[in-house]
C-alpha cells in the first residue's frame, strides 16, 4: 500500500508537474494496472505475466511497484536489474518478436516488445537524486504500449526532440536515464529469444 501511495503522491503534488502526459491521463482515468512486489529486485520475469492491452483504455500502463528497501541500491545496480527484467520477460514471451522491430537494441527503430506489441518503459528508483522525474521512494517501472504515443504525438512536436526511428535516436537510452547527464548504456546487444520458463 505504501508503494502505491508514494506513486499516487507524484500525481497529486501541485508543486511538481509530472512530465508524462500518458501516465498522468492513465492515472486520472483509471487505465493503469498495478503489480505489487515485495522486493526492490525486479529482475524476476515472473512479476510480469501480462502487459497492458487496448481494452483497458487509451492511456493504459502496467506499473510494477516495489516495496521500499531500507538499504537502496545504486543507480547502476538498478540499471542492471532493470535490463535483467526486460531480458527475462523476453524469454517468457509466447509470441514472436515483431518482424518490423529490429532485435538489435542499438538501432533507431528498436523498442522493447512483448506479445507482439512494442512498448515504451521507464523506471524510477530511490537512487536517482538529481533527476527528479526518475526518483521514486520505491522502485517503479512503467510499461506503456507504443500505440498510446502514436495517438498523442499525431501533431507536430518540438524539432529538438528526437522521434522514434530517427537515425540518431536510441529509445533504450530513455528507458533508464542515469542520474547525471550522461548517455545510458545497456548490458545487452539484444534480448533473449523466447524460451520455456516455469511460472510456478
Amino acid at each position: 500500500r505504501n508503494a502505491y501511495d508514494d506513486y499516487v503522491q507524484v500525481f497529486l503534488d501541485e508543486e511538481f508537474i509530472f512530465p508524462c502526459i500518458c501516465a498522468t491521463k492513465g492515472f486520472k482515468t483509471d487505465n493503469q494496472v498495478y503489480v505489487f512486489i515485495d522486493s526492490d529486485d525486479l529482475s524476476n520475469p515472473r512479476y510480469i505475466r501480462t502487459l497492458p492491452v487496448r481494452s483497458l483504455g487509451p492511456n493504459t500502463s502496467l506499473i510494477p511497484l516495489a516495496k521500499k528497501n531500507p538499504n537502496p541500491r545504486t543507480v547502476e545496480d538498478y540499471q542492471s536489474l532493470f535490463w535483467k527484467l526486460l531480458d527475462g520477460v523476453a524469454k517468457i514471451d509466447k509470441k514472436p518478436w515483431p518482424a518490423d522491430i529490429p532485435k538489435i537494441i542499438d538501432d533507431a527503430k528498436w523498442c522493447f516488445c512483448f506479445a507482439g506489441e512494442p512498448f515504451f518503459t521507464v523506471i524510477r528508483t530511490p537512487a536517482h537524486k538529481q533527476r527528479r522525474t526518475r526518483y521514486g521512494k520505491g522502485v517503479t517501472i512503467v510499461f506503456q504500449p507504443k500505440w498510446i504515443f502514436d495517438i498523442l504525438f499525431s501533431s507536430d512536436a518540438n524539432p529538438g526532440l528526437k522521434n522514434y526511428g530517427e537515425p540518431d535516436s536510441r529509445v533504450f537510452q530513455q528507458y533508464f536515464l542515469m542520474d547525471e547527464n550522461v548517455p545510458a548504456a545497456t548490458p545487452y546487444t539484444e534480448l533473449s529469444a523466447s524460451t520455456e520458463l516455469e511460472l510456478n
